[in-house]
């Protein structure tokens, strides 16, 4: 993660509900569905009033990363790209300003450096920037939208200016006294979908047609073609598998990081805990040696200071890596728990049933 000594002061953020239109949500959805699975982004366009911001446009980027989330947001030929969309805008009398990015990501994936210093640059110039991660694994096997808006928290942001002002960056005494964990890396807003009032006007006169046309029909025409036994059980099929394969994947992946970041700060701490060692030995010795000196009128050691001359402390690893990955742990786990629970519901109701 990158660091500068001088930090520009975030502002606070006067938005705390995100709306975005159905345009841009059926827009994103299009475009992660289209290049699934790679996972595709875009800028965002739209206004922000009283306490809601409102997004009014996207537009997907034509270069992008196909592994890592994010890594598009800083790349010059995408950058050029938003700038000419707000010209564009500013010449056809839109009003409207660069509020953020879309990325479509796998489950709790998009905890990463790229994502960090890309909102981080961003809501320097714009307190109010959000990042609408859209789960498009999701929509195209079990057919749920997922759309989640993002902002970097008020407790990250205070470490983050304390961490460019420390030697130490992200240190455990510095999370701690700023209450920062993984679960608040990020404060997520609530999101609502708003239709023009055609669309609305339209899905009313759909709703109406439907309700007439199921008063209108012979059940009893229904139940001799076996449509309503058949259809009942579907609810009893299992959803795809390869979801949930592929969290478990990236799980796997993200306890090996979990591991590794352990290691070394295990490796930290047996350090640290030599060195205190001998330095408790050199003060006990030098307690001694200060009565003697006492006795023949010599200066005294100093024991609070004279050790850092011959002892040298190692220095803490950065505990931020170790944020990303426990974040991505958990959501990784929340979405396994939510995607297995009715599958094990199903499987153990079918194998009572079947009396296996």
């Amino acid at each position: 993660m990158s660091n500068t000594k001088q930090v520009k002061e975030f502002s606070t953020p006067t938005t705390n509900v995100v709306q975005i239109e159905s345009s841009v949500a059926l827009k994103i959805i299009k475009h992660a569905t289209d290049y699934y699975p790679t996972l595709v982004s875009g800028p965002l366009l739209g206004v922000d009033k009283d306490e809601t911001l409102t997004v009014s446009h996207s537009f997907p980027y034509s270069i992008y990363n196909e592994s890592i989330e994010g890594s598009s947001f800083k790349l010059k030929t995408n950058q050029r790209f938003q700038n000419e969309l707000l010209e564009l805008s500013k010449n056809t009398g839109v009003a409207a300003q660069f509020i953020g990015w879309y990325q479509c990501s796998v489950s709790s994936n998009f905890f990463n450096n790229h994502i960090i210093d890309s909102l981080l640059s961003l809501q320097r110039s714009n307190p109010n920037a959000i990042l609408i991660i859209h789960d498009s694994s999701k929509i195209n096997t079990n057919s749920v939208l997922s759309l989640r808006a993002f902002r970097l928290s008020e407790a990250f942001l205070n470490v983050y200016k304390a961490a460019n002002n420390s030697t130490n960056k992200f240190s455990t005494a510095l999370l701690l006294e700023n209450n920062l964990t993984h679960e608040n890396i990020f404060e997520e807003l609530p999101v609502s979908i708003h239709n023009s009032h055609l669309v609305s006007l339209m899905l009313h006169q759909l709703l109406s047609e439907n309700e007439s046309s199921l008063n209108t029909q012979d059940y009893n025409q229904i139940y001799k073609n076996n449509d309503i036994v058949s259809n009942s059980f579907d609810s009893l099929s299992l959803n795809n598998s390869k979801y949930s394969t592929g969290i478990i994947d990236k799980l796997f992946d993200s306890v090996d990081s979990y591991h590794y970041d352990l290691n070394n700060y295990n490796y930290y701490q047996r350090q640290l805990s030599r060195e205190l060692q001998k330095i408790q030995q050199w003060k006990a010795k030098s307690k001694i040696e200060n009565a003697n000196r006492v006795k023949n009128g010599q200066k005294e050691i100093d024991l609070e200071n004279d050790w850092k001359s011959i002892y040298k402390l190692p220095n803490e690893p950065q505990r931020f890596t170790n944020l990303l990955v426990s974040a991505s742990i958990t959501g990784f786990c929340k979405d396994l728990e939510v995607n297995t629970t009715s599958e094990l519901i199903k499987s153990f109701a079918i194998q009572k049933g079947l009396d296996i």
